[in-house]
């Protein structure tokens, strides 16, 4: 090392990462970095680093890092802000570190928990047929603020849950065994494991006693045990 700081002796690129590079030091260190921190810290052949900047690189580097984890966790499924930071933090970054990463990755636009939860709630209704509670409770589980919940839910189809709710009443009634009264408590039971709420299982039942031509049996009221 000369009073300047360490010299950079070479640089060459990962011949199986691509955008990853290698920096040789003239004191034989060599830091491993990505496109984007040699880039910003122009990491060339020639140029010289003190034990400030290198600090600095690897504190980029590992930041990086945890951005390419969140990236390659986010092209499996979509997730929320909180799962990426709890994933991050049982890989062993530090905080400093993470909140790099995801003021980063909100910044290239991968990031959006409103954008989540309303995606999220969509997809339940549509293609799992849940009910809206269901929906809350796996939100609030994803550690979604009650804002962006609140959002999402006031988006879905209050039409298309009852349609699920009527439909699941369709398939699962013609099974069920036992006495009216006895099947009518299965299928309300059923719909609410299913995140329905009373009111929508309640207007369900009557619908499809209509509908059935059941409405003497399926009474006019119906109790329910929350």
């Amino acid at each position: 090392m000369n009073s300047s700081g360490y010299t950079i002796t070479a640089v060459s690129a990962d011949d199986k990462l691509h955008g990853q590079y290698s920096v040789y030091l003239d004191d034989g260190r060599q830091l491993d970095v990505h496109e984007d921190v040699l880039v910003k810290y122009r990491l060339l052949k020639g140029e010289t680093l003190d034990e400030s900047t290198i600090a600095h690189i690897k504190q980029e580097e590992s930041a990086q890092e945890a951005i390419q984890q969140a990236i390659r966790w986010l092209s499996v499924r979509a997730r929320s802000e909180h799962e990426l930071v709890q994933g991050l933090r049982q890989k062993g970054y530090a905080p400093k570190i993470i909140q790099q990463a995801m003021s980063r990755c909100r910044e290239l636009g991968m990031m959006d928990d409103r954008a989540f939860a309303a995606q999220l709630s969509s997809h339940r209704t549509r293609i799992q047929r849940k009910g809206r509670r269901l929906i809350e409770q796996e939100l609030k589980q994803r550690g979604v603020e009650q804002e962006d919940i609140v959002h999402a839910l006031a988006e879905t189809n209050a039409q298309q849950e009852r349609d699920n709710a009527l439909n699941w009443i369709r398939k699962k009634w013609p099974s069920l065994k036992g006495e009216s009264r006895a099947k009518r408590q299965k299928m309300m039971a059923f719909l609410y494991r299913k995140g329905f709420d009373t009111d929508v299982i309640r207007d369900s039942l009557r619908t499809y006693a209509e509908e059935a031509e059941e409405v003497d049996s399926l009474d006019s009221e119906f109790e329910f045990d929350e």
